[in-house]
């Protein structure tokens, strides 16, 4: 077994061609073209993503992937590290593999002067690396919808279109009733500066980035497990009328396109009205862990970075949508 750790501008044809099969083996829901999987890994701040490639005899078995770019914690401009597309082949998952790919990957990224590193692990993955010390818990995103065509989300409710158009468009205007123009400032947050110009033209490069008066926001729809849905990425400046505008813009936009708006992330109690509505843990359709690491102890506190709270995050800095 051979542990080689490469940034994306490093791959040799012959590994991107094996390291784009056994993303498409790993994630057959979630398959992508091979320019696709290349935007994802080229398109960060530094203009390439870092590998943890695991090989046997010359076949890949195993990978993982950082995507690199700047986070403010506090008022310091550090170098941190989103991890995922986490590939382990089936007959390599004995535990020692999974483990050589991250170790490896968090080494050298801690040699290169990264400081930080978060994830968000699926509902198996989440118990390993807690089991693992590999990463401590950060906390959870909780997950806003606001459901306009309910006949396009579960079929046999097609009679009962009209009647969720009209909440949609009710709840739209009771939730924009005295609504504040408060600006919350996260204490961590990615650097908007570097992030945003390279963030959407990850994947096949389609989202809208719409700017209105006191809003400016990123949105995608696309066919999400068989529902027409309006991702709500990002909202730039996060305060209830920032937050309004876009769901109201994204509604009136897309209403024959969409079915479904969401957003997922994690809002501060001082933003309650958003046009949206909180899904209930146990009704999540989709479990969103987040867990980090700390790799220079003096540049960041621990109780500050594994505290969600204290973070800006939604679905811009993961890798799904």
């Amino acid at each position: 077994m051979e542990l080689l750790l490469k940034k994306t501008i490093e791959l040799t044809e012959q590994e991107k061609s094996q390291l784009f099969n056994l993303f498409n083996t790993i994630f057959v829901k979630s398959r992508r073209t091979d320019s696709e999987i290349m935007n994802q890994y080229l398109n960060t701040p530094m203009g390439y993503s870092i590998h943890s490639l695991c090989f046997d005899n010359g076949d890949l078995v195993a990978a993982n992937t950082a995507f690199p770019s700047y986070y403010w914690f506090g008022d310091k401009r550090v170098k941190a590290y989103y991890t995922g597309d986490t590939m382990v082949r089936k007959d390599y998952r004995d535990g020692a593999t999974f483990l050589d790919i991250v170790r490896g990957l968090n080494k050298y990224m801690k040699q290169e002067g990264y400081v930080f590193s978060f994830g968000f692990p699926n509902d198996n993955a989440y118990p390993v690396f807690l089991k693992a010390r590999l990463a401590k818990e950060i906390g959870r995103l909780d997950t806003f919808i606001l459901p306009y065509r309910i006949g396009g989300i579960k079929g046999g409710l097609k009679w009962l279109n009209p009647f969720s158009k009209l909440f949609s468009r009710l709840w739209l205007t009771l939730s924009g009733c005295c609504l504040r123009n408060q600006v919350y400032h996260s204490f961590i947050h990615k650097d908007d500066i570097t992030y945003n110009p390279t963030r959407y033209k990850r994947m096949d490069g389609i989202y809208q980035h719409i700017t209105l008066e006191e809003s400016e926001f990123y949105y995608k729809v696309k066919m999400h497990e068989g529902v027409r849905t309006a991702f709500l990425i990002d909202v730039v400046v996060k305060s209830e009328k920032s937050f309004h505008k876009a769901v109201s813009y994204i509604l009136d936009k897309e209403k024959e396109n969409a079915d479904l708006v969401m957003y997922v992330g994690s809002l501060p109690k001082s933003i309650r009205k958003t046009g949206l509505i909180k899904i209930p843990r146990k009704y999540e359709p989709k479990h969103f862990y987040m867990t980090g690491s700390v790799y220079d102890k003096s540049t960041v506190e621990e109780k500050t970075l594994f505290d969600i709270s204290m973070w800006d995050v939604n679905l811009s800095n993961y890798d799904i949508i």
